[in-house]
């Protein structure tokens, strides 16, 4: 397990930390949780599109195994849609992200 915050410092050739010459940026509570919230939100999305790759290859195969049964086909029908719909808020939730980091960007917040 990786801590949580590592604080290194490079000094100036000659020089030991604390160095004097050298200005860091402080830690903010709320850097640490956009940081936490980003990478939850980033696992969370790999995850859901890992899992929506598996839902169309299971569709394909449940189109395969049919064998021209209507229950079976209309069964595939189900479960390309629910993939389709899967792919849908995949798309939404990176075009959301998108806007909100190209608008925080511009805004400078």
């Amino acid at each position: 397990m990786s801590p949580l915050f590592i604080f290194a410092v490079n000094c100036p050739p000659g020089q030991t930390a604390p160095c004097p010459d050298v200005v860091s940026a402080p830690v903010t509570f709320n850097g640490v949780v956009d940081n936490i919230k980003s990478n939850i939100i980033g696992i969370l999305l790999v995850i859901s599109s890992v899992f929506t790759t598996v839902m169309f290859i299971l569709t394909g195969f449940k189109y395969l195994t049919a064998k021209g049964d209507p229950s079976k086909v209309a069964e595939a029908n189900k479960a390309l849609v629910w993939a389709i719909a899967g792919v849908a808020v995949l798309v939404i939730a990176g075009v959301t992200d998108l806007i909100k980091n190209l608008v925080k960007n511009l805004l400078g917040i």
